[in-house]
């Protein structure tokens, strides 16, 4: 049986370093035209400008420049349509693509001060998070290279697919058809799996999926002040029986015993899931 671990985090200090730079000159430093440059793309793709966009690149604009706030074109396009319509992005986003754009650029979100040695995301981090409605967008993300294993503020694509309640199971399946690695760690050393029994509304179809791919059923995590728990554990707590008779059946030990001593019917009593405590007799 595997325990998950915080994994050692690659220090991409070269790429921070250059974005800091960049931004530094953007907020006036100097060379004023490059950052007007930077800016006007980005500010033509986050407003869904097709036309404008096509001129700037066609003119020789950077598609990889980023502007004062460290975004690249093709991420305010797609920051920017999740409160706008998509309609109004998805070109602009091809043309950034066909042009050449680092489809996996990423943008700092957090800062040294939150507790979290990841702070980027790049634009298949959001359009996994903004859920079914940019499951087309992601398609053309990955179809241009997005990498479905690039860790970020909220884990890889397929933590935020299995945890998030905006994402389903189309999601899930679209990141592992494109080789997302099921038994993958985000930076706290969780599964996939483990995000998606511990959600807010844990999704049978989306573990079902995350099993069939290999998922490590035999993973102990920690999760609301409870240590050492096994995925079956964490759904008998928080999952419907349909959910417990799954991970049964695809092998997952009932009596296992948690760091505190407890068993998977243990907890499935003292959440008073009377349900799943009879799956787990």
């Amino acid at each position: 049986m595997r325990r998950m671990m915080e994994p050692k985090m690659r220090n991409d200090t070269l790429r921070f370093i250059g974005k800091i730079v960049i931004v530094m000159i953007c907020m006036g430093l100097a060379i004023p035209p490059h950052c007007a440059a930077a800016s006007e793309l980005a500010e033509a793709s986050a407003r869904g400008e097709v036309l404008v966009v096509r001129r700037l690149l066609e003119e020789g604009a950077d598609a990889d420049k980023v502007d004062e706030e460290g975004y690249t074109a093709l991420l305010r396009a797609v920051f920017a349509g999740s409160s706008r319509p998509l309609s109004m992005h998805f070109g602009v986003i091809s043309l950034l693509l066909n042009a050449g754009a680092d489809v996996n650029a990423s943008v700092y979100i957090l800062s040294p001060k939150d507790y979290n040695p990841v702070r980027t995301v790049s634009a298949l981090h959001r359009t996994v998070s903004n859920g079914a409605a940019f499951l087309e967008l992601s398609l053309l993300l990955l179809e241009n290279g997005a990498d479905p294993n690039l860790l970020g503020a909220w884990g890889k694509p397929l933590h935020i697919a299995a945890g998030s309640a905006n994402a389903g199971a189309d999601e899930v399946r679209l990141l592992l058809d494109w080789g997302a690695d099921p038994r993958a760690v985000n930076q706290w050393g969780v599964e996939p799996l483990v995000k998606a029994v511990t959600a807010s509304n844990p999704s049978f179809e989306k573990i079902a999926l995350l099993l069939e791919a290999g998922s490590d059923i035999d993973a102990l995590f920690d999760w609301n002040g409870h240590y050492g728990l096994t995925v079956l554990m964490a759904a008998a707590m928080n999952g419907t029986s349909d959910i417990v008779r799954l991970l049964l059946y695809n092998g997952a030990q009932k009596f296992s015993q948690s760091d505190d001593g407890l068993s998977a019917y243990d907890y499935a009593v003292k959440a008073g899931r009377a349900d799943n405590a009879f799956a787990l007799r």
